[in-house]
């Protein structure tokens, strides 16, 4: 019982030792560069694999709880990876079926998520 709970502590260290620390820091981002230049595509893009990065590091803190992760989720997950990595796609339709699967996320968990939220902040106030 001792080493679940040490596994949980270094896991949910792991989660909250990735979620900080944006590139560059503090520095203004959207007044480093001209809009719709090469260097704001390149900005985008480092940002966009930053989140995945972030992402990976998640799934590394998490690992060893994954066997435990709800058969349906799987599916979906397994389900999604798979529209989204279907051969011939253009990245026009990869983002827009991306879209539409954040979107149907959102709409399944959005109000319990803002409930939780209001109900924690409540909680200390």
């Amino acid at each position: 019982m001792a080493d679940d709970l040490d596994k949980i502590k270094a896991m949910l260290g792991g989660l909250g030792g990735l979620g900080d620390t944006p590139m560059r820091k503090q520095t203004e981002k959207l007044k480093s560069v001209e809009p719709g230049s090469v260097e704001s595509f390149y900005m985008v893009a480092a940002f966009c694999f930053d989140l995945q990065r972030r992402m990976e590091y998640m799934c590394k803190a998490t690992l060893d709880y994954e066997s435990g992760m709800d058969s349906g989720l799987a599916r979906e997950i397994i389900a999604d990876n798979e529209a989204l990595q279907a051969d011939g796609l253009s990245w026009k339709q990869r983002a827009e079926l991306a879209e539409k699967i954040m979107l149907r996320l959102y709409k399944q968990i959005g109000a319990r998520h803002e409930r939780a939220l209001q109900q924690a902040a409540a909680r200390g106030a």
